[in-house]
């Protein structure tokens, strides 16, 4: 089973993308901030993660930078996802890594989709 992590600081959007990806098949380990994120990314393998931008202590670009610079073989697959829209905010994301920018509000099976798309659940 494909491991995601998923990480927001609103508890209810990191509930509801973490239920809509366990429905969907994935292993979810969610967490709030930048700071546990790099570190359970760090410490642990996971195939994907979905990756707010505007986190408390390390914001999303900063954990996406870190990750590459600490395991660059093996990253996971980041999905970016912020209530930031501009293009520079886009190319900030792609810029740090992310494969995909997503921006909010967005449907929770458009994420699933995506998300499928790059890791498939099994």
């Amino acid at each position: 089973m494909a491991r995601v992590l998923v990480v927001d600081d609103d508890d209810d959007i990191r509930m509801l993308i973490a239920l809509t990806l366990e429905r969907a098949g994935y292993s979810v380990t969610s967490v709030a901030d930048g700071n546990d994120a790099l570190a359970e990314l760090v410490a642990e393998h996971y195939d994907l993660t979905v990756l707010d931008v505007c986190l408390p202590g390390l914001d999303g670009i900063e954990v996406a930078r870190a990750l590459r610079s600490a395991k660059p073989e093996t990253s996971p697959t980041v999905v970016m996802v912020s209530a930031m829209t501009s293009a520079a905010d886009r190319a900030a994301g792609r810029a740090a890594g992310a494969v995909t920018y997503m921006t909010k509000p967005f449907r929770l099976g458009d994420l699933a989709d995506t998300v499928a798309s790059h890791v498939p659940p099994v």
